[in-house]
């Protein structure tokens, strides 16, 4: 397999954008500048980013994605041995690049959210750390990466201090979709010792989880946004579906289907700010 090939593989096309919407939806509430250096951002967080982080997960998940049927689609590739010296090496620099294009911005906030969140992104992935391997942390870390995220694109604009406080509750949102997303691979991962969220607590439990922490942030977060109201009610019923029926295969097409729809609301939101339409 070519290098160009190999990186693209490794990148996951499909989910390019999801870095540059969490960044951009940072930034337009924060009311930065569309300068260049975030248009400059914006775009390493598509290929670049994501050949870092996905690829530091498929160098490391190489026992358990083996025998992932997920594996070898639109939701990555089983990244043999011989290349991941290779990928490794052109991830770090990736990440290198996105730190030191915000170094450049001379912003001492939007500088250690940037680096928290690369350092998150890796340490996620990459032993001695795995977080992904140690729930509860792996949905925490995930979480906080996304935080982490949004105050890169936020501090380009205003002080973190100032960031509205429904985002704090989108984070607690990513966290419990994130710990949904777990029961996707529950086997995989429990057959090669790795402690995720659905493999410690159950796939059962964890559905009942998301539902009730959801169901809490909807009555009592007060939180106007139609968007995450949405994401809420759906996930509510995502989990409701999967506490009576904890399938695999079930858990993971609802969770596209969720995932693929708060992204793109997300971003057509962001977008119609932008052009003063919303």
């Amino acid at each position: 397999m070519n290098k160009f090939k190999l990186f693209l593989k490794t990148s996951r096309p499909a989910f390019w954008i999801v870095g540059p919407t969490v960044l951009l939806g940072g930034a337009v509430l924060g009311h930065a500048d569309f300068s260049w250096l975030l248009i400059l951002e914006l775009l390493l967080m598509t290929f670049p980013f994501s050949l870092f982080l996905y690829g530091l997960n498929d160098i490391y998940d190489y026992e358990s994605d083996k025998t992932n049927p997920r594996k070898n689609s639109f939701q990555g590739i089983i990244l043999e041995p011989r290349y991941h010296k290779l990928i490794f090496r052109y991830g770090l620099l990736s990440a290198v690049a996105i730190l030191l294009v915000a170094i450049l911005s001379l912003n001492w906030q939007h500088i250690l959210f940037t680096a928290l969140f690369l350092f998150l992104c890796y340490a996620y992935s990459t032993p001695p750390f795995r977080f992904k391997a140690k729930a509860p942390l792996d949905s925490i870390i995930f979480a906080l990466s996304f935080l982490a995220a949004f105050f890169m694109g936020f501090s380009l604009g205003d002080s973190i201090v100032n960031a509205p406080l429904k985002i704090y509750y989108v984070t607690i949102m990513v966290l419990v979709l994130h710990s949904a997303s777990t029961i996707i691979d529950y086997e995989h991962d429990k057959r090669v010792g790795d402690k995720t969220f659905a493999v410690r607590f159950g796939k059962r439990n964890t559905a009942i989880f998301v539902a009730i922490v959801s169901l809490l942030i909807l009555v009592f977060a007060h939180i106007q946004t139609l968007l995450i109201n949405i994401i809420i009610i759906l996930s509510i019923i995502m989990a409701i579906i999967i506490a009576i029926k904890p399938d695999e295969k079930l858990a993971r097409r609802l969770m596209i289907s969720i995932v693929a729809y708060s992204v793109l609301l997300a971003l057509g939101l962001t977008i119609a700010r932008i052009l003063g339409f919303y």
